[in-house]
């Protein structure tokens, strides 16, 4: 008898009557094999079960052990020997056992999706991160850890615009206020002209089925092929490209103007986060002498990359790059400067001047089927951190190996999570932290009804939810005037009723005692935000009580 710690699921053997190699699939069913006149030369494992081979006469029995004699030519593993029929099973056994003692391990055919290696196997070793061998016995088990294993991929492509007769009806969302602006989608192509110089005339992309049409994403490409129209003047202010701001702080776009105006240079970049272009980040001028040339096709491509937001004119082919610069999201909103841009849509903004854009795609290199997924509001975006790396999201998964995603918007209340429930959804993400209530406080919305909405907004976003396993439900941090112990009631409720769900109470862990304000070590100058040392400590709070998240 030998006994194999995994489960056969595989025989292959010789049939010396027929001069060939068969091969029989077992799977999890019982089998009993008459292999008269063969020999085995190869079997197939699974780990973590074990199964007892027996000899028995002219077959071999996966069920039990049955007395008898055997004849019989074993594998290589047991050194060919023959055992006459004279002998019992339990002489057999003892023989086997005899034959194979100090010779090694027992030779295994490995196979990779059914294929045999070339050699055959005498030590198996299991490595990997996610791979755990245990047992100080003859059995061995081996445990994967599927949360472990990134399975995760690029979302890609969000939207390629073909520029049909009803791309603007079924699509996008036309707002033009001035009487001059014309937007036409026809015949594969988009023609915008008119406009006044401001940005108040756009394009916003609303199509109902895509999952995207509302975004946080920190990873995101818009590129337009278009075509500059017949006259380049002191009119011609040029096309826009970005996310546009859908709540209350709709100073946190971000986009970039093509101007083609001649009062400066035409081609140049105006980066912006707000519709008025008075007031303009930084103007950025083609590199040399060039300038956009009437009547002529280039490539426009506005990207986000984290907290890199970066313009690039090209040529036709995408093969010449003319002008390319960036600025950088302080994540500090100080004197206007740059912010982390807000909850949004993908917008083309008309300036002024003809302009035709034959396509526009959309991507993402952000990814789904991740491991962690945090939503919420500028504490989650991480104001007031300067950096992402130094955001509490990113410190609690720092050197973690596991796949996550940040989709948080400046002054995001739980109205925009249910404008972006699709995207959020469309991370496919294990587990879901969400930090959300303080502004819905600050506006006076959190009541009964918002303890309803928030219950049903979780609901809603599990469904379909493929990879989903737990929420991690998040009150508020302290905030200096404003009383947070009413969504941080509300929302350990909402978990109490829930069996997918877990509370952390992020208030009492950033209060300063005895007051609902917050911590004056965490809080920074808008006695709102945290500091780095906040940020750090409340990663810590987040390690410690989200254990899954990192594992």
């Amino acid at each position: 008898m030998a006994t194999l710690t995994q489960r056969l699921i595989r025989i292959s053997y010789i049939d010396k009557d027929a001069g060939e190699v068969r091969t029989i699939d077992i799977g999890s069913r019982s089998l009993d094999l008459a292999l008269a006149n063969s020999k085995i030369i190869g079997l197939t494992l699974r780990e973590n079960t074990t199964v007892k081979l027996y000899v028995n006469v002219d077959r071999i029995s996966l069920i039990e052990e049955t007395a008898g004699k055997a004849k019989i030519t074993l594998n290589e593993s047991l050194n060919e020997q023959i055992f006459e029929v004279n002998e019992t099973i339990a002489e057999l056994t003892t023989a086997i056992n005899a034959t194979n003692a100090g010779t090694g391990a027992a030779a295994i055919t490995i196979e990779n999706a059914g294929s045999a290696l070339p050699t055959a196997a005498e030590v198996l070793d299991f490595v990997g991160d996610n791979v755990v061998v245990t047992g100080d016995g003859t059995t061995k088990t081996i445990t994967i850890n599927p949360s472990a294993i990134d399975t995760s991929t690029e979302i890609g492509t969000i939207h390629t615009e073909v520029w049909d007769d009803n791309a603007i009806a079924n699509r996008y969302t036309d707002t033009s206020p001035n009487a001059t602006f014309n937007v036409v989608a026809s015949s594969g192509q988009l023609t915008l002209s008119g406009g006044d110089g401001s940005a108040a005339d756009y394009l916003q992309f609303t199509d109902s089925t895509n999952a995207h049409r509302a975004t946080t994403l920190e990873n995101w490409v818009m590129r337009a092929e278009f075509t500059t129209g017949a006259t380049l003047d002191a009119s011609s202010f040029g096309f826009s490209m970005g996310v546009r701001s859908i709540n209350t702080i709709d100073n946190n776009g971000a986009f970039i103007r093509l101007a083609q105006d001649t009062s400066a240079f035409e081609g140049r970049l105006d980066f912006r986060t707000v519709d008025n272009l008075a007031l303009v980040q930084r103007a950025v001028l083609p590199a040399g002498t060039f300038d956009l040339i009437a009547s002529t096709q280039y490539i426009f491509e506005v990207e986000r990359n984290g907290q890199l937001l970066i313009g690039r004119l090209l040529d036709s082919t995408g093969a010449t790059t003319h002008v390319e610069e960036f600025v950088r999201f302080g994540l500090k909103a100080v004197d206007n400067t740059f912010v982390m841009p807000n909850t949004g849509r993908f917008t083309i903004w008309q300036n002024g001047g003809t302009t035709t854009i034959q396509t526009l795609t959309i991507s993402s290199t952000a990814r789904t089927g991740i491991n962690a997924l945090f939503v919420g509001d500028s504490l989650v975006s991480g104001l007031w951190q300067w950096d992402v790396a130094n955001r509490y999201t990113n410190l609690v998964m720092s050197g973690s190996g596991r796949t996550f995603q940040v989709s948080a918007g400046t002054g995001d209340t739980l109205n925009e999570l249910e404008a972006k429930i699709d995207e959020i959804r469309a991370y496919n993400a294990r587990y879901v932290y969400i930090s959300i209530g303080s502004n819905d406080e600050a506006n006076g919305d959190v009541d009964a009804q918002w303890e309803t909405d928030y219950g049903t907004f979780l609901t809603n976003l599990a469904t379909g939810a493929t990879n989903f396993t737990k929420y991690f439900l998040a009150s508020p941090a302290a905030r200096n005037g404003q009383t947070i112990t009413n969504p941080r009631d509300r929302i350990r409720t909402i978990t109490e009723a829930r069996a997918d769900s877990q509370f952390i109470d992020q208030f009492e862990a950033t209060k300063a005692n005895a007051t609902d304000n917050i911590n004056g070590d965490f809080g920074a100058a808008d006695n709102i935000h945290f500091t780095r040392e906040g940020a750090r400590v409340y990663a810590q709070v987040i390690r410690t009580e989200a254990t899954e998240l990192t594992r």
